[in-house]
């Protein structure tokens, strides 16, 4: 019976701890929407150069949509809890190099890679799920991923815009660092970290990529 409750609530641990991973990487998809004016006056675009901002949202969205097919295969083959915490590490450098940023050309690319690592996030949190929960309870599981992506994503804009407002809109980025890397810890922990082997076909999953964007 102990042992009974202990491993659900390490279960219960588990799954806040990935649904965290998803909403903060989710968050960042669209907290870039209220502070993009003050992004685009400090790198210094014109009038006339506005059109290009667009990118600052375009290069989350294409490195996201890429990172979801792919990342789930490499999961599967080196370890979900690795790949799950590498993405968040990724995830963290790309929030760093975008805080940095000097230009616009440094500034997109920082976010697309910062979105590989956001958009890696999520299938590998969803085969944690079907991974360490029972069958009874990845239902519920899965359900709390999906809402945890929703929830990020709605409340990005006002958490970009009141971050942007008290410190500056590079703190929207730097805050990224001590909020996830507690998630990466404790996700590498809770989950199994087992290697399945097997191949990936890189040539397939460049072509897919390639596809995608």
């Amino acid at each position: 019976m102990q042992a009974t409750r202990s491993a659900t609530r390490q279960q219960r641990w588990l799954l806040i701890t990935v649904a965290l991973g998803v909403f903060v990487a989710a968050d960042d998809q669209t907290s870039i929407v209220t502070v993009l004016p003050p992004i685009v006056n400090d790198i210094g675009l014109t009038v006339d150069d506005f059109y290009r901002a667009s990118w600052v949202v375009n290069g989350y969205l294409l490195g996201y949509l890429v990172a979801l097919p792919i990342v789930g295969r490499i999961a599967d083959v080196y370890g979900h809890a690795r790949i799950f915490a590498a993405c968040l590490a990724l995830f963290m450098l790309g929030s760093a190099l975008v805080a940095l940023s000097p230009s616009f050309t440094p500034l997109v690319l920082a976010r697309a890679l910062q979105a590989v690592g956001g958009g890696g996030v999520v299938p590998v949190a969803m085969a944690i799920v079907v991974g360490e929960l029972p069958k009874e309870r990845r239902l519920m599981g899965l359900g709390a991923i999906a809402a945890a992506s929703e929830a990020g994503a709605l409340l990005g804009p006002l958490w970009g815009g009141g971050i942007a407002e008290l410190w500056g809109w590079r703190w929207v980025f730097w805050i990224n660092l001590p909020m996830t890397l507690p998630i990466a810890l404790a996700a590498y922990r809770l989950a199994g970290s087992e290697r399945r082997g097997g191949r990936i076909d890189w040539r397939g999953a460049a072509l897919m990529g390639g596809a995608l964007a």
